[in-house]
């Protein structure tokens, strides 16, 4: 795995279609000017069919501007597939994903809470969208030269390979420097939720708090995709997060409460999501009022595996989320294909932040304001 500490920055994206409930507006005299920059990821050699997750990676450190203690917002990413020479543009059906992830949580304002899953995760980037952009007026709040680890991989699922080939990732980062903004930002910071299947039939709910999840619907049965790809909760029960989907239908259901753990009553003003091909939609519900709060669908490319198109969720005036309910989330996969397939199923949601206080931030206390 390398690491080189480079310059980063900038990216776009949109929705149709998602239930929307008002909250705060941002700034609307707010005005400033998005920076955009580059960054190509390892070269990755692709010599036969590998499936989701399995395919040839790398990671390297990325910053908005290294060694800088100046405060910036982060408003957008996007991954594109190059070839190998940097230059021209390769096929999307080879992206796996793109992750994003904060190297030094205790360093940044997320720190405040216990992120059960992907910790310190900003964006993950995967078949069917290939960039994000925040509505305009919000970011995510960074000190500029905290290093970011950019994690790539490839994948290969249609095409047999007589010649290995190989292929790069094209990052484009878009922040805003603090300095530069007239106006106040709308500060967000990101919390993600992920469909679990059991390993172990005798516990089919995730996390501490059995009797409340029982609310929720039970993850169903299954076997992991990679046998090492399961984990316990903290009453040591198996699950796992990228698992076997079997010929047909199949919907799964997790309670996610205690993996949002929420702070405060918030919105939500972007939702993006990482699925796997045969995936048909992913949901979030509301078991205290019975309410879907927001579904996403997604397309399949026709006469070949992968998705064409991942839907996603944007927002100014935001859905609101409430610290006391409790949340569920559901995929539904039809696997169409006369064979296993591997699924996974994830949202990362952008919440807005309340309580940001970007003196304390920029000291390193880590505080926010009470």
């Amino acid at each position: 795995m390398r690491k080189n500490l480079l310059i980063a920055l900038l990216l776009t994206a949109t929705l149709a279609g998602c239930r929307q409930e008002a909250g705060p507006a941002p700034d609307a005299s707010i005005d400033y000017t998005v920076r955009e920059v580059d960054f190509l990821g390892p070269e990755l050699n692709i010599d036969g069919i590998y499936p989701s997750m399995r395919g040839p990676a790398g990671t390297d450190l990325v910053a908005l501007k290294p060694n800088s203690n100046e405060l910036g917002w982060i408003t957008g990413f996007r991954s594109v597939m190059m070839n190998g020479d940097g230059e021209s543009q390769a096929s999307q059906e080879y992206m796996c994903h793109t992750n994003l992830d904060l190297t030094a949580l205790e360093q940044h304002i997320q720190s405040r809470g216990v992120e059960r899953f992907n910790p310190g995760r900003l964006f993950t980037i995967s078949q069917g969208q290939q960039e994000v952009n925040l509505p305009k007026g919000f970011g995510l709040p960074i000190r500029m030269g905290q290093p970011m680890a950019a994690g790539v991989q490839a994948l290969n699922l249609n095409h047999a390979v007589d010649q290995a080939f190989k292929l790069r990732h094209k990052l484009t980062f878009r922040f805003v420097e603090d300095s530069q903004v007239k106006g106040k930002m709308v500060p967000l910071f990101t919390k993600s939720g992920v469909v679990l299947k059991a390993i172990d039939g005798n516990c089919k709910y995730y996390g501490e708090d059995h009797e409340g999840n029982m609310a929720g619907g039970a993850c169903l049965i299954g076997n992991p995709a990679v046998k090492e790809d399961v984990f316990a909760d903290e009453n040591g029960n198996p699950f796992t997060a990228h698992w076997v989907v079997e010929k047909g239908t199949e919907e799964n259901h997790t309670v996610v409460t205690e993996m949002l753990e929420l702070p405060y009553d918030t919105t939500i003003h972007y939702i993006l999501a990482h699925v796997h091909p045969f995936c048909e939609s992913l949901e979030l519900r509301d078991l205290t009022t019975g309410e879907s709060v927001v579904k996403l669908e997604m397309k399949q490319v026709e006469n070949q595996i992968g998705l064409s198109h991942t839907e996603h969720f944007e927002s100014v005036e935001g859905l609101p989320l409430y610290k006391d309910h409790g949340y569920e989330m559901v995929s539904v996969y039809n696997n169409t294909s006369d064979q296993e397939q591997d699924a996974m199923a994830v949202m990362i949601f952008f919440l807005k932040d309340k309580k940001f206080d970007a003196d304390a931030y920029l000291k390193g206390t880590g505080q926010q304001k009470s």
